[in-house]
């Protein structure tokens, strides 16, 4: 069961923004921008985001607590004495998002729930990802340099996942969909070009003045034809190939607060 409800979620992120919305005009009255660095500036919301959910779960359970420091739960239910781990995060330069944890932590705890929220850079719309008992075996492994982080396995977490805010899509399946429809438009291209080439070829070599370099010309053609339709169809069953066979990529679809 997710404790948590849409509106729980909104409320959450509205008092968030309020917050944001409030740093960002006390760091301009010092002549700093806010946003300037944007993982400063989610570190700076992590601790709100804990204080806002657990104010709104508060409206449903007697007792939650939110605490965050290192060892302890970031919110605690004791009415359901469920821990949940909370991380805020932006679509990083290259324009992914990496959902991160901290590798101690899950191996700690064994399992987990985790409540994600993306937030765009102006934090005006989010993504909400709430997940069910995450372990070890849904991150990457612990590499050197990391300092103890650890990136999901978006293709086994999302298994886990219930979307509360936003959406998200498998960009594996849009993009074979995408290359099936392509098929068939090349397919239907190619058959009509066909149907005209043969046709006229048919009625060259019907023809009483026996026109013999239209024949070579059309048969050179319909070869021509043949080969780059091939090759066509070649490519992209490859790409089909690819992302059949590839862990699933989600593409994650960020929400206004006012747009319910």
């Amino acid at each position: 069961m997710i404790p948590l409800t849409k509106k729980m979620v909104a409320d959450a992120l509205v008092d968030m923004k309020l917050f944001h919305d409030a740093q960002k005009e006390l760091h301009e009255s010092f002549g700093l921008d806010f946003s300037e660095n944007l993982g400063r500036r989610n570190i700076i919301m992590s601790h709100p985001q804990e204080k806002f959910f657990t104010k709104h779960l508060r409206s449903k359970y007697q007792s939650v607590i939110d605490d965050g420091r290192t060892g302890q739960p970031d919110i605690y239910i004791e009415d359901l004495g469920r821990e949940i781990e909370c991380k805020l995060t932006t679509r990083n330069a290259s324009g992914a998002i990496n959902l991160q944890s901290d590798f101690e932590t899950l191996h700690n705890k064994k399992n987990l729930d985790y409540l994600y929220v993306i937030a765009s850079p102006d934090f005006e719309s989010f993504c909400v990802l709430y997940f069910e008992g995450l372990n070890t075996s849904d991150f990457r492994h612990l590499s050197p340099g990391a300092r103890g982080k650890v990136s999901m396995k978006k293709h086994a977490g999302m298994k886990k996942c219930k979307i509360l805010w936003g959406s998200a899509f498998d960009k594996n399946k849009v993009e074979t969909k995408k290359l099936k429809l392509l098929t068939q438009d090349i397919a239907t291209k190619h058959l009509q070009r066909m149907t005209n080439l043969q046709a006229r070829l048919l009625e060259a070599k019907s023809s009483k003045h026996n026109p013999v370099k239209k024949i070579e010309s059309l048969t050179r053609m319909i070869r021509n034809q043949a080969e780059r339709y091939s090759k066509k169809i070649t490519a992209i069953q490859d790409r089909k190939k690819y992302w059949e066979a590839t862990p699933e990529k989600f593409s994650f679809i960020l929400q206004n607060i006012s747009a319910e």
